[in-house]
């Protein structure tokens, strides 16, 4: 039968410790937990490239970063969207 001890324990927590501190394993994974843990500007309006619609940037319930500019969405799924292909949403915004 398997008892907890605490040097058990210890090792647990050392290894759970480990793994948040290394580093990402790409740039990729870098920005993308940055982009879910940044809180977007307050009061600011923003657009959504996906569905262009402006709201305010508190609101937003994902965004994403491409070429250093930070995008925020109206959905998840608007993120998922644009992370797959940007440059579909950069080039129909570049074209009104």
């Amino acid at each position: 039968m398997f008892k907890p001890t605490a040097k058990r324990a210890a090792t647990l927590l050392l290894g759970l410790c480990l793994a948040l501190t290394l580093p990402f394993c790409s740039d990729a994974c870098s920005e993308k937990t940055a982009e879910s843990t940044s809180a977007p500007p307050a009061g600011q309006t923003v657009r959504c490239p996906v569905c262009d619609l402006e709201f305010d940037a508190a609101k937003a319930r994902a965004q994403a970063t491409h070429d250093g500019i930070t995008y925020y969405f109206l959905l998840e799924d608007h993120q998922q969207a644009f992370v797959a292909n940007p440059h579909a949403f950069l080039e129909s915004a570049d074209a009104k």
